[in-house]
């Protein structure tokens, strides 16, 4: 978690440095798009681990466990496909022209599987008999979630613009 902060941080002073000293409007948007993709990272890695605690609960009955793998095995996609953003992304700021569009696609791309993942963890929450204490942690915790990844593929999409 300090890492991720940390990382959050300089990205932060980057976008500081990059809005004082009038670098190009494309490189303000990579940034914007790669902070907001770190923060979705983070935030559902949060969620992963907060699962992971959950499903290795003593006393959970065997169809909270059933219902929390699921749900953990979709928030780890998300999480996995969160990573491949991030470190694509950081192609998009060395890459122009024609060899920019693959690079923006594959990022939209997985940004956009990251939130069905989570969707269909959401999904897979409201029709079982899970405990509701669990329910609505969990619930609460992917809606944060997919609403950082929603916000950070509005970014990532202005990056085409």
């Amino acid at each position: 978690m300090a890492k991720s902060t940390l990382q959050l941080l300089l990205l932060i002073l980057y976008v500081l440095y990059i809005f004082d000293t009038g670098e190009s409007a494309a490189l303000e948007n990579i940034v914007k798009a790669r902070t907001a993709l770190s923060t979705s990272l983070a935030t559902t890695g949060s969620v992963k681990a907060n699962m992971l605690m959950l499903k290795n609960l003593k006393g959970l009955k065997a169809t909270d466990y059933k219902v929390l793998k699921d749900c953990l095995g979709h928030v780890e996609e998300s999480v996995d496909k969160l990573s491949q953003s991030v470190r694509e992304l950081k192609f998009l700021g060395q890459v122009q022209g024609d060899k920019f569009f693959p690079h923006q696609t594959h990022v939209q791309t997985w940004t956009s599987t990251a939130l069905t993942e989570l969707n269909d963890c959401e999904e897979g929450l409201s029709g079982k008999d899970l405990d509701g204490k669990l329910k609505y942690s969990i619930r609460g915790q992917i809606t944060n979630a997919k609403k950082q990844i929603s916000n950070a593929l509005a970014t990532i999409n202005q990056l085409a613009q």
